[in-house]
């Protein structure tokens, strides 16, 4: 964008990560509120009460998640939805946020991971040029048939 890409950079790099996990079958809609982290994924649903159909053997709904930055949300910013499938591939999809900011994921049994960067320029500093952010959120759906219900 700046037609600097030949040019040597150097950035300052900050991770922010968050691990979604249930305990026992008591939920709560902790995981849904923003937190102070400044690129912040935040699912709109508890990723465990995302109900199991024991007639298709599928994750019924899709989950929404925010991308934030600086508790404002990132339109048009490409995210990624990781996770592994039943033979431990590691799968991965490129999505894009909507002009509000969300994303939408099919769900998949086992480990999920959503994650993106997002590049600031720095002006006014003598060593770097670019601040990035990462960010993810991780969660894992049991297999099998433990899925807790709303």
């Amino acid at each position: 964008d700046n037609g600097e890409d030949t040019l040597a950079g150097k950035e300052y790099y900050q991770r922010s990560v968050k691990t979604i996990f249930q305990c026992g079958r008591t939920t709560t809609n902790a995981c849904t509120k923003a937190t102070s982290l400044p690129l912040d994924i935040i699912p709109a649903n508890n990723p465990y009460l995302i109900e199991f159909n024991p007639a298709t053997k599928e994750l019924q709904d899709k989950n929404r998640f925010r991308v934030c930055f600086k508790s404002t949300p990132l339109i048009k910013h490409l995210v990624k939805h990781w996770y592994k499938d039943e033979n431990g591939k590691v799968n991965c999809y490129n999505l894009y946020t909507n002009k509000k900011g969300w994303i939408y994921i099919k769900q998949q049994k086992g480990v999920n991971m959503i994650s993106c960067v997002y590049m600031e320029r720095i002006k006014q500093d003598s060593t770097a040029q670019w601040q990035s952010y990462w960010s993810s959120v991780t969660f894992e759906k049991p297999k099998g048939n433990f899925f807790i219900k709303k």
